[in-house]
């Protein structure tokens, strides 16, 4: 048996869904590997599943909080104010959903195409790691006030998706709340070759140009991505 801690800043663009100071035991196989960050050797989807977990259990403590200090139930529905959150997901989550995001907090312009300096300028363009997959990463807030984040689903989407709204409505939350957004038809072979050149086989050099090369071409597509998720939050 061991206890899992999570504190992340919610400044760090890494970060997942907010989650601080939760406490969570875990039977942990002998067999299983663990690295040097304290991360255990499990599937992304796996991964997915303890995230989603962990904020049940602070979603649960809000609610004793909540019933203990009265105050603690406004809405913020009641300003008018409603913060939904966006999910861009992808295979490898480095390069076509980072983008999208990137795009959507206008970080990267709507109405041009940027250069390869502009786009490898993105401080979460082409630098997922191994230990992030099915992770979901704060990626920053829009001009809306919606949370963007970026996930590396990997080739399990059914169950990563799945698992993702239904805990969403376990939580107590509204399904329109939230937005799951699919950015793999953008990915084209370039990015492809590009992408396993880079973050698989970790030929940065060889293979960063590739995948930048590929996501310029494709980059009209994303937009359209964007633009559409964004008449859908209006």
């Amino acid at each position: 048996m061991v206890a899992l801690v999570l504190a992340f800043n919610p400044g760090d663009h890494r970060s997942p869904l907010p989650l601080s100071g939760v406490v969570v035991d875990a039977h942990i196989d002998p067999g299983m590997r663990i690295s040097p960050r304290g991360d255990v050797g499990i599937p992304p989807y796996t991964r997915t599943i303890m995230f989603l977990c962990f904020n049940l259990n602070l979603n649960l403590n809000l609610r004793r909080l909540r019933r203990t200090f009265p105050i603690l139930r406004l809405k913020k529905s009641i300003l008018g104010v409603f913060i939904l959150h966006i999910i861009y997901h992808c295979v490898g989550g480095a390069h076509s959903s980072p983008t999208a995001a990137a795009i959507h907090l206008n970080m990267l312009p709507m109405d041009h195409i940027p250069s390869k300096y502009d786009l490898l300028n993105i401080p979460f363009y082409d630098t997922l790691e191994k230990i992030d997959r099915g992770k979901i990463i704060l990626r920053g807030t829009d001009e809306f006030g919606n949370k963007v984040y970026t996930l590396s689903r990997q080739f399990e989407p059914k169950i990563i998706l799945s698992v993702i709204t239904d805990m969403w409505s376990i939580l107590g939350n509204k399904p329109n709340d939230l937005l799951l957004v699919d950015t793999l038809p953008c990915v084209n072979t370039l990015m492809k070759i590009g992408g396993f050149s880079s973050r698989r086989l970790k030929w940065v050099k060889f293979g960063r140009p590739i995948v930048a090369k590929g996501t310029i071409d494709t980059y009209p597509n994303l937009v359209n991505v964007v633009k559409k998720t964004k008449e859908m939050l209006q």
